[in-house]
């Protein structure tokens, strides 16, 4: 019996098949929490960022890991986020994040020939 190994089409996350049936977790719905002050006639799931987490904190930092990914690593370069973070259609039980990151220096060394 061979054990396989897959990435969810939905969430992305890896699973191996004795692990059982995989469950995608929650989608949540973020949006910077001074944008939402500014517009509060908005639908605010209209241009909320969808994430998958386990909770809050877990879609924070999903987030934030994309956010950064652009190459700029504005988080991790100090550059906090306020985010409210609601799971779609629940808005009414929002919460507020502070969302930062710190850069973790990486030093290797090679033997030279």
């Amino acid at each position: 019996m061979s054990t396989s190994y897959r990435r969810c089409p939905t969430c992305d996350v890896g699973h191996f098949d004795f692990e059982g049936p995989h469950v995608c977790p929650p989608e949540w719905c973020l949006y910077w929490t001074s944008e939402l002050a500014k517009h509060p006639d908005r639908d605010p799931g209209e241009d909320a960022f969808r994430v998958r987490g386990d909770d809050p904190e877990s879609a924070a930092k999903k987030w934030a890991e994309e956010y950064d990914q652009d190459g700029d690593y504005h988080i991790v370069g100090g550059d906090s986020q306020e985010m409210t973070i609601w799971k779609p259609g629940e808005f009414d039980e929002a919460t507020r994040w502070l969302v930062r990151g710190e850069g973790v220096p990486s030093y290797w060394a090679e033997v030279m020939p």
